[in-house]
């Protein structure tokens, strides 16, 4: 997620963001994936399997096509399952010159919102990733006009492209709701929330008055690890207004229309949210299910931010899935 600008929804790094291209949204131009031996001549992947690989082109530059991929390195660990969660790091490597410009190694900044299903992912990325193993390394080739015009804004400049060397470092299946035992004394005059039969909340406010105070109510007691303020969570949300009017859901973003299928988490860096959410949910646990009630002082103050007007109280319940 940039750090430049908060928000609830995942952004991942930009130039990462156009390299993998996971979701269906991000790959709906029906792009050719490739992988052949005539890929990345001259790209060099080695090291021990699990840690950073050493890259390097023995003959640069190297021309990529976007989009075209090969293994490099042949995974030792688990075979990946549908619906698991991949965590992944990453290296940028220059395709002219084979000069290493970013990676998320040494930071051990993972990324682990890309989640292998046919809904969250576009087919020719989930056709790529199933069947790998955990350590695997793949090189994405990264050439566009509109992936360009992003490395030019990150003050990265290749007229070859870009190769992005991905690690799958670990996998695990999270579940899709929350699973903590219910919270029996919540306080009358708080909203009323109502669970459908896959989990999505819906809000009743009761008649509630919001306060200048933030209110943290767990509605399900999880039994996982503590959230901690610098962890990166896998969560679902749904986010109203004091009128009752839906500004975000986690629950209805995806790429399918199939009420039958629950849409992928959300993840992000818990530090990158709004103060409600960081003084809220650091220090609930993994398995629970959170009302936050965060007044404008914690969440966008006197700012408007796309469907929330300024000066806004905001009304969020949280599951949360994952934190590491």
């Amino acid at each position: 997620m940039s750090t430049r600008k908060k928000s609830f929804v995942r952004v991942a790094a930009a130039v990462f963001a156009a390299a993998a291209c996971f979701t269906a949204a991000g790959c709906a131009d029906g792009r050719d994936v490739s992988e052949s031996d005539s890929v990345f001549k001259g790209l060099n992947v080695t090291g021990t399997l699990g840690e950073k690989p050493s890259v390097s082109i023995s003959k640069p530059p190297i021309t990529v096509k976007d989009k075209e991929h090969k293994v490099v390195q042949e995974g030792n660990g688990d075979v990946l399952e549908d619906g698991q969660s991949v965590c992944l790091h990453q290296i940028m490597v220059d395709a002219s010159t084979g000069k290493e410009l970013t990676e998320t190694w040494s930071s051990n900044n993972l990324d682990c919102s890309t989640r292998l299903t046919k809904e969250s992912m576009a087919e020719e990325f989930y056709n790529m990733f199933k069947g790998l193993k955990i350590n695997t390394s793949l090189a994405i080739g990264i050439k566009d006009s509109s992936d360009s015009s992003t490395a030019s804004a990150e003050g990265l400049s290749s007229t070859n492209g870009y190769i992005n060397i991905l690690t799958i470092v670990s996998a695990k299946t999270i579940p899709t709701r929350a699973w903590g035992e219910k919270v029996n004394d919540i306080p009358d005059n708080l909203p009323k929330i109502t669970l459908a039969n896959n989990g999505e909340p819906s809000i009743d406010m009761n008649g509630y008055t919001a306060g200048d105070s933030l209110v943290v109510q767990p509605l399900m007691q999880g039994d996982g690890k503590a959230v901690e303020a610098d962890d990166e969570i896998t969560v679902h949300y749904s986010g109203w207004l004091a009128d009752g009017t839906l500004f975000d859901s986690s629950w209805q973003r995806g790429q399918n229309t199939n009420s039958d299928i629950t849409p992928s988490p959300a993840s992000f860096k818990l530090k990158n949210t709004v103060a409600g959410w960081q003084q809220g949910l650091a220090g609930q646990k993994v398995g629970s299910q959170v009302l936050l009630v965060i007044p404008p002082s914690l969440g966008y103050g006197n700012q408007e931010q796309n469907k929330i007007p300024a000066n806004s109280t905001l009304f969020f319940v949280v599951d949360i899935l994952d934190a590491y």
